[in-house]
């Protein structure tokens, strides 16, 4: 039986295994605003060597550390830039976590619990595995810092307080807002640990955490602590930017599911149901492995109550490294008396999952690679194109999307174009002047590249051609006299991104 086990586990897991590869292996990555950005930071730090900060976060005033950069910039340089080879160094990474977790678990809860853990979380990672940003990277670490955590409080041996403060650090390089909400969790829980133990020493663990962050520190210090102010700005907020009612029904629908199923799965409920029941009952009677299941109420529950801060909507960001925690929490039953009643639940939880991740390959190929704008094939795709079009021949060009930003075309177009020796010049007006502009969303036709090229960029006259392509980029030829050449454009429409 045994065997047969160990052989089934093993087809599924390289079976995952592939699908989790599934984009890398098509030579596709989802090149998203957050994605093209970190690509555009590999690029800058590949000129300045050293960087202190990362790129803004979505709250005002806070940066997300210069980490994940330097974390890929290994993968960048041995790919020269090809964000495939980093997406393929990201594989590898989720192969040393899901073998490093099996073992990690297996000592938890024993074999049959560390195997479905390692299926559960490889299909969940599936939809995000071609995403290089800095969620992905929170997922990775969540098993260490739980695992970590759980031994300290049974074995009170300092090296497993090291290990969980170092995923600490890591949570806040990752982001600052989710990173120090579980800093004060684990900080209440430790101190209460230490206490009880009289072991005080342990807490000059913690100084491991302003060391790991002396880059943020130092920059704080130099821009008059503006992330500080906006951390406190953030937290003392009032103001919701949803209805209450649906800031409510989404912390409780986020904190029912425990991200293991589809949303629009109802199943959720039961499981909910059945796995809080199931932790009481362990609290209750369980001695052994009481303070397991204390810890992921508290860290769980903590967590969804400390999103008090955020008066927005939970972003997927927000919850998604919380799968490897629902999922131990979910396989913990299978190592003891409950193992009967869990083994259905986390057979049909593996099977709705593993279907998922099928459907969202299938759909990747029939729909997405190539086809629409966020598609790294589709750009490189338009780039070669432009490349060979203008060969040996000398343009200039500009690229335009509605957020202004163009991360995704501007990348694809600074990397191919180098790729391929092509002679171009951003942000230059030449006799030959190229516009690379991206779809408008569709629920705004308006937000087109018209406006654009006649305002800002200060092009009068109509392109001599349009070539669509089919991921919508459209890339528009004009003709420029000397006159119209030396007319120039609106400085602010350049595209950088600066470290400080």
């Amino acid at each position: 039986m045994k065997l047969f086990f160990h052989i089934i586990f093993g087809i599924l897991f390289l079976y995952l295994l592939y699908l989790v590869s599934f984009s890398a292996l098509n030579g596709e990555v989802i090149f998203s605003n957050d994605v093209a950005r970190n690509f555009l930071l590999l690029q800058e730090l590949d000129e300045k060597k050293i960087v202190l900060i990362g790129p803004r976060s979505s709250t005002q005033g806070l940066f997300y550390s210069s980490f994940l950069t330097y974390f890929n910039y290994p993968a960048y340089l041995i790919g020269q830039g090809n964000p495939v080879i980093v997406a393929w160094f990201w594989v590898f990474v989720s192969l040393i976590v899901f073998i490093t977790s099996f073992f990690m678990v297996r000592k938890l809860f024993g074999t049959i619990a560390a195997s479905f853990y390692v299926l559960i979380i490889a299909a969940k990672l599936v939809p995000k595995s071609s995403e290089i940003f800095e969620p992905m990277a929170m997922y990775w670490v969540m098993p260490v810092f739980l695992f970590t955590i759980i031994e300290y409080v049974r074995t009170k041996k300092l090296m497993y307080l090291i290990g969980h403060i170092i995923s600490l650090s890591i949570f806040i390089h990752l982001s600052i807002g989710i990173g120090l909400q579980f800093l004060i969790l684990s900080f209440t829980i430790i101190f209460y640990i230490v206490f009880e133990s009289r072991k005080w020493k342990h807490l000059l663990s913690f100084l491991i955490i302003p060391v790991s962050l002396i880059n943020i520190i130092l920059f704080d210090i130099k821009y008059g602590f503006g992330m500080t102010k906006a951390l406190l700005g953030t937290g003392s907020a009032t103001r919701f930017f949803v209805s209450i009612p649906d800031w409510i029904g989404g912390r409780v629908h986020h904190a029912t599911s425990l991200q293991l199923l589809d949303s629009q799965n109802f199943l959720w409920i039961p499981i909910f149901l059945t796995v809080m029941f199931f932790t009481y009952l362990s609290i209750k009677k369980d001695k052994k492995s009481r303070h397991i299941y204390i810890l992921f109420l508290l860290y769980y529950f903590g967590y969804m109550t400390l999103s008090y801060f955020n008066k927005g909507i939970l972003l997927v960001h927000y919850i998604y490294l919380l799968i490897p925690f629902t999922a131990m929490w979910l396989v913990s039953f299978l190592n003891g008396k409950y193992k009967t009643a869990f083994i259905p639940i986390v057979l049909v939880v593996l099977l709705l999952n593993i279907q998922f991740a099928q459907n969202f390959t299938k759909n990747l190929k029939a729909s997405y690679i190539g086809k629409v704008q966020d598609s790294w094939v589709g750009l490189s795709n338009t780039a070669r194109d432009i490349a060979k079009t203008y060969e040996g021949k000398e343009f200039g060009y500009y690229v335009f999307a509605p957020d202004a930003y163009a991360y995704q075309p501007r990348y694809a177009m600074l990397y191919h174009f180098k790729k391929e020796g092509a002679k171009a010049f951003e942000y230059k007006k030449m006799e030959t002047t190229l516009v690379i502009a991206q779809a408008p969303p569709s629920n705004d036709k308006y937000m087109d590249y018209k406006w654009w090229v006649k305002v800002p960029v200060r092009i009068a006259n109509e392109p001599k051609s349009i070539k669509d392509f089919p991921n919508g980029y459209k890339v528009l030829e004009y003709k420029l006299t000397k006159d119209e050449q030396k007319i120039p454009h609106d400085i602010t429409i350049e595209l950088g991104i600066h470290f400080r």
